[in-house]
């Protein structure tokens, strides 16, 4: 079969489908395989009771996340600002809202703590963390652990360091030593500076996209192998989940990973792509938590941590239930330590595609051994959905470039 667009997209989450729409707008066709029945991926969102919670990607800022502010801006979803009130840590029995107010409550921090924390934000707040112009002092930092970091260029106490900088880097499998300081500085920025969220979910810029894709996306499509050959392009082993029959499909003159580390090396093990990642686990769950009825995000140190519970997004419904995303740093978690009465609604599973760059890592970049063969995702330096958007831009490009001469 000779396909009527010369691109191939595996994977249809924000980055494939993201690629597909800026490779449109530069007048290239793209054809998205999609291996579930909805697309979407990190990008998707469960309604109970006309609420909306987040599967796994929460939040954007219009200064961290450029690329993806301009996207949804584009596409017309709507959006509402998160309240910043509404953010709390929990150190064993206490409730701290993360404001200077909640933290001098606590009776954990001193008034010079509570300075120095404020200047880190500022800090932040005035740091260029877009891509394509990254900041000086973050390509200098990135050498350093996140740790470390806060004791030499903060003059942080450990304390301050356990409670306030280390918990928003927590949430993975890996030890806090393996996390590189501007992965820190990034998480702790979403504190720092105005966030976003849509109104009915991240679900809605993926439906969005979709709908300006429209025949472009294949959903229920397995991929399971790719082959390129010089001068020929690449072949496509598809098994279709509605006749599970496998053909071929192709030739492509160039094929896109939207998808996992794991899952580029399964279909194509030529191609040369590693990425430092972490897995990340979570529920979504249905509880009674009185005590957490004032707050929309919660956020629990590792530091004597012994629930294994990160936190999460929670929504509450007027009849005193609350629905809440909440993800885990470690694997057997005790949610009956943190949610005495709770049922568990559905688990969830985040891409290994997250990358986790220790100090002193190398960006992997989007270009791969194999001619005419990319990789997109949220790999580049920092995690977090920007990564996704602006990869996806820069592989359109690159394409479009070629297609001129």
């Amino acid at each position: 079969m000779v396909p009527k667009a010369q691109i191939a997209i595996i994977g249809g989450g924000i980055a494939g489908l993201s690629c597909a729409y800026f490779l449109k707008k530069q007048g290239l066709d793209a054809v998205i395989y999609e291996r579930k029945k909805e697309v979407g991926g990190r990008f998707s969102t469960l309604k109970i009771d006309g609420v909306y919670i987040n599967r796994a990607a929460l939040m954007f800022s219009k200064k961290l996340n450029p690329c993806f502010s301009s996207l949804i801006d584009e596409l017309g979803v709507p959006y509402r600002e998160m309240e910043k009130s509404k953010w709390m840590v929990q150190i064993g029995d206490k409730i701290i809202g993360l404001n200077k107010e909640g933290l001098l409550e606590s009776g954990l921090f001193n008034s010079e703590e509570i300075k120095l924390w404020g200047e880190l934000q500022a800090l932040v707040q005035s740091l260029n963390f877009d891509y394509a112009t990254p900041d000086k002092r973050l390509l200098k930092w990135h050498d350093m652990s996140l740790s470390d970091f806060c004791k030499k260029e903060m003059k942080f106490t450990d304390q301050m360091i356990n409670y306030l900088a280390q918990l928003y880097a927590s949430f993975q499998y890996v030890e806090p030593h393996e996390l590189a300081a501007d992965k820190g500085l990034f998480s702790i920025a979403y504190s720092a500076t105005p966030t976003f969220t849509p109104v009915r979910g991240m679900r809605d810029v993926a439906l969005a996209l979709k709908k300006r894709l429209g025949e472009e996306v294949q959903t229920d499509i397995h991929i399971t192998e790719v082959h390129y050959k010089q001068g020929n392009g690449f072949i496509l082993k598809v098994k279709r989940k509605n006749n599970g029959v496998a053909r071929s499909e192709g030739p492509y003159k160039y094929c896109i990973f939207a998808t996992g580390q794991r899952m580029v090396r399964n279909i194509m093990p030529e191609i040369d792509f590693k990425v430092h990642a972490a897995k990340t686990r979570g529920y979504i769950l249905e509880a009674i938590c009185p005590q957490y009825r004032p707050y929309e995000l919660i956020i629990f140190p590792k530091k004597g941590n012994k629930h294994g519970i990160h936190g999460g997004e929670i929504q509450h419904l007027s009849d005193g239930r609350s629905i809440c995303a909440v993800l885990l740093y470690r694997h057997d978690a005790n949610l009956g330590a943190i949610f005495k009465e709770y049922k568990v609604i559905e688990r969830l599973g985040w891409s290994p595609a997250i990358g986790v760059m220790p100090p002193g890592g190398k960006i992997v970049d989007v270009t791969t051994n194999v001619k005419n063969a990319f990789v997109v995702g949220d790999f580049y330096r920092f995690p977090n959905l920007e990564s996704c958007v602006y990869t996806a831009k820069k592989v359109a490009n690159i394409i479009a470039k070629e297609e001129r001469g």
